[in-house]
């Protein structure tokens, strides 16, 4: 029989933190997925007030992250987010 420090002992049994159980019970897929877009056009995927990223959002469920555009650069990035079942 293997023997058991307390400590990891007490470690095994504990209970799971709510994000980890979160994580057990609703598997999902990560995917890495970044657009570069034209600065000029950045305005057209946001939309007036922000109209144009809340649509695709409402449609489908992700986020999208409009980086800054860094300096010397003509060439935004997009990152979509969003979970994915696996």
């Amino acid at each position: 029989m293997m023997a058991v420090a307390p400590a990891a002992a007490a470690a095994a049994t504990a209970p799971a933190t709510s994000v980890q159980a979160a994580v057990d019970a609703q598997p999902f897929t990560v995917a890495v997925l970044r657009l570069l877009i034209q600065n000029n056009k950045a305005g057209l995927l946001i939309g007036k007030g922000g109209a144009g990223i809340k649509a695709i959002r409402d449609a489908t469920g992700a986020k999208l992250y409009v980086h800054d555009l860094p300096p010397g650069c003509t060439e935004r990035v997009v990152r979509p987010c969003s979970h994915m079942p696996p």
